[in-house]
């Protein structure tokens, strides 16, 4: 099969997730400079979104249809089997694990008992079976067997990608000045983050002894869990070392990420039963030469590069000592902005990985 016209769909408000809109328009880019037609197919997440996203799918042209996964996907199941008939090869981008999501719908605050009833109701009746008709699965983490049932040979486990030269390089580099280390966490905050284990870490280290530097945490991002956050800021007495930004841009982050020293990835994954991720934010931080701290594996850390400090996948406040300690070692082992993107380009450039997309 000669592939020449990707088209990826998707149901969601960009507005709300514009990380994720980010991502998948960093795919598609990509899929247009191996020299593919490829196109962003999204729709928004209301009934006359699904209605648009159903009649799209039912007269695309393309040769390979890529399909972001979303809890009311096996509504959509006629439409998927009419596409295998027309000899249209389908990929199912499955973002997180089905048996992850379940617990997922737990966390979430804001949303009724009814409602998570509901949602994980469907997503256990019709998966897996509802992705019967996809020739190919992208994971980004181990699958449940229960979920994989009869897709073994379809699954592919492969790591996020980004087009990094979208991604502008921070300027400052490694460094340690004025005794400070500015850490920068960017998400859509919940539970599963973790930054609560950074505030944790903070008020352990300001009270200790050995509190000779300047710790400073932005929080650049809405979401569940920042209420949560503030609370444990303001109990914790340490306020004045926190920031809560609210929502940015990409074009508001870059100034953040300019001052930036470390940046806090996701450190809550064993809070949804993860032993391993592909963080977006990772590879982002990595993409504008910023030092991260990470918890879990990811694929394309392996072995952990040093510019990455590895904390444990458990609710234990972080280590702000050790933070310290590892960041100034860093120039020391010839770690600086340049190095850690070149990095990002090598492993996690999307360009490396739009052969999971095609047959």
């Amino acid at each position: 099969m000669k592939t020449r016209r990707v088209e990826y769909f998707s149901c969601f408000n960009p507005q709300d997730f514009p990380g994720i809109f980010r991502k998948i328009d960093d795919s598609v880019l990509s899929l247009r400079k191996s020299g593919l037609d490829a196109e962003n197919r999204n729709f928004l997440a209301n009934f006359r979104g699904f209605i648009d996203f159903a009649f799209s799918l039912f007269k695309t042209n393309a040769d390979v249809v890529v399909v972001r996964n979303f809890f009311q996907i096996p509504i959509f199941f006629p439409v998927f089997v009419y596409l295998r008939l027309r000899r249209k090869y389908l990929v199912i981008d499955i973002p997180t694990p089905l048996a992850v999501v379940l617990k997922e719908f737990d966390l979430r605050e804001r949303m009724s008992k009814w409602a998570i009833r509901a949602r994980k109701g469907m997503v256990s009746l019709f998966y897996p079976y509802a992705l019967f008709p996809f020739n190919r699965v992208i994971h980004y983490a181990e699958e449940s067997a229960y979920f994989s049932f009869g897709l073994k040979g379809k699954i592919e486990l492969m790591a996020n990608g980004i087009d990094v030269e979208r991604y502008e390089l921070k300027k400052k580099d490694v460094s340690l000045a004025e005794n400070s280390i500015v850490l920068l966490a960017v998400a859509k905050v919940s539970a599963w983050h973790g930054f609560d284990r950074v505030l944790s870490g903070i008020s352990n280290y300001v009270s200790s002894k050995s509190a000779d530097i300047d710790l400073k945490l932005y929080i650049a991002g809405d979401g569940d869990e920042i209420e949560n956050l503030k609370k444990i800021a303001e109990r914790l007495k340490i306020s004045e070392n926190v920031s809560f930004l609210g929502f940015k841009s990409h074009n508001q982050l870059g100034a953040y990420f300019d001052i930036a020293d470390i940046g806090v990835s996701s450190l809550g994954l064993h809070r949804k039963g993860l032993d391993s991720a592909s963080s977006l934010k990772t590879r982002e931080y990595a993409a504008r030469g910023l030092p991260m701290i990470v918890s879990g594996q990811d694929l394309d850390l392996l072995p952990n590069p040093h510019f990455a400090h590895l904390v444990p996948n458990s609710d234990e406040p972080i280590d702000m000592l050790k933070v310290i300690r590892w960041y100034e070692s860093l120039p020391k082992n010839g770690i600086n902005r340049e190095v850690i993107r070149s990095f990002a380009l090598e492993r996690m450039d999307f360009k490396n990985k739009v052969k999971f997309f095609l047959p």
